[in-house]
């Protein structure tokens, strides 16, 4: 069972014990095994969500022809391993009762820091190709987004391999919900994951706040530029000289005509050109609120994993030990909203998206009625069989 250590220093002693490891040293089993249920229904409900977003690639291609695409169906698709990943090591943990084996922890630890370090270097990616794209106006060729995945994952195998310097050891949290390192807590290891966590985060903040001003000032130039309608109220008045002609009434009729035909072609060319300024201005506008909530959505999303690993960070850094039980059930529990909004968020902000995964929905849809309406045929097509079948058997 748990055991307490009252020593101020406890991931040093955790780190530097030859004790053989204890798969029970965590705090309230049983509350652990039904959180670890909880944890179970989670990953069950995001998985679809990250599946679906896979299927839809694979069903269509096209999807990902454009960098930003690109490489945020390789967060999702990292996401979908990182659940499956998080899926099997709870069903064998419930299944050993709640408790935990050398392997799983150590598989749970590594492939929990390597995944976090592609979706937070893949996230700083993705701000730094909005950023080429909108604002410097500049064209990313699609070997360059590969290239750039392909860094994170070397930069993410560095990283798992910084904690396992120094005499790290992968150990159990209080609250019994997952494995890490305590180079988290105990290296300078730790410290860089928080270094290169802390600018993936203000980097994308900034961005997308550069974006969104970006394209309102795009949008306020449009609008100066947008001819002002004349108004026939204030129409301007024939020279001097023609006032005095103005006294005989066949020219006055020829020159209010002229005036009036000039009127209604400068009217008609200016209300053409005005709302063709007004429909770039409302094609403006959707962008700026499409990134507006795609920056906030992934800051959102990428706050509920940064804050609380942060305060874990600088708990285990300056007291040498396991954040409190408490601390970690709160953070299991909003860990996976990450992997879950990803999804929602390439849906519901990419017209695309949107419309490959409704088309989709309305394709299942119409495969189900089809099979009602046949059970249902099959059902009334066996009623009258029946009957003369029982009236035979009548003497």
């Amino acid at each position: 069972m748990y055991s307490e250590i009252s020593p101020t220093l406890e991931l040093e002693i955790l780190q530097s014990s030859r004790a053989p490891f204890n798969p029970w040293d965590f705090e309230n089993p049983d509350f652990a095994f039904s959180n670890d249920i909880f944890l179970l229904v989670q990953e069950c409900c995001y998985l679809p969500c990250n599946l679906l977003i896979v299927w839809l690639v694979i069903r269509n291609p096209q999807l990902i022809n454009n960098p930003p695409n690109i490489l945020y169906v390789s967060v999702v698709t990292h996401n979908t391993l990182f659940l499956i990943q998080c899926l099997l090591v709870r069903i064998a943990v419930i299944q050993a009762g709640g408790a935990w084996t050398q392997t799983l922890c150590d598989l749970y630890a590594y492939t929990t820091v390597y995944f976090f370090a592609i979706s937070t270097t893949q996230v700083l990616f993705l701000a730094l190709e909005r950023l080429i794209t909108v604002i410097l106006e500049r064209k990313i060729k699609r070997r360059f987004v590969y290239l750039a995945i392909f860094n994170c994952h070397m930069l993410s195998g560095v990283i798992v391999f910084l904690h396992t310097l120094d005499g790290s050891k992968n150990v159990l949290s209080l609250s019994g919900e997952f494995c890490y390192p305590t180079a988290i807590g105990l290296s300078w290891a730790g410290i860089c994951g928080l270094i290169i966590m802390l600018i993936s985060f203000i980097a994308t903040l900034g961005v997308y706040g550069m974006i969104v001003v970006h394209i309102r000032r795009s949008m306020q130039a449009v609008m100066r530029a947008s001819p002002h309608l004349p108004d026939p109220g204030h129409a301007p008045s024939p020279p001097i000289k023609q006032r005095s002609s103005m006294m005989v009434a066949s020219q006055s009729v020829i020159v209010s005509s002229h005036s009036e035909s000039a009127y209604g072609a400068a009217t008609a060319a200016a209300i053409g050109s005005h709302l063709r300024h007004v429909a770039v201005s409302s094609k403006r506008s959707q962008l700026e609120r499409r990134v507006a909530l795609r920056g906030f959505a992934v800051a959102l999303g990428f706050g509920f994993t940064f804050f609380p690993y942060i305060y874990m960070v600088w708990f285990q850094y300056t007291t040498k030990l396991r954040t409190p039980a408490a601390f970690d059930r709160v953070y299991t529990g909003i860990k996976m909203t990450t992997e879950g909004v990803d999804p929602f968020i390439l849906i519901l902000l990419d017209t695309r998206f949107s419309g490959a995964a409704r088309e989709m929905f309305a394709a299942w849809a119409d495969r189900i009625k089809r099979l009602v309406s046949r059970s249902g045929q099959h059902q009334r097509a066996a009623v009258p069989s029946h009957e003369c079948t029982s009236d035979m058997m009548l003497p």
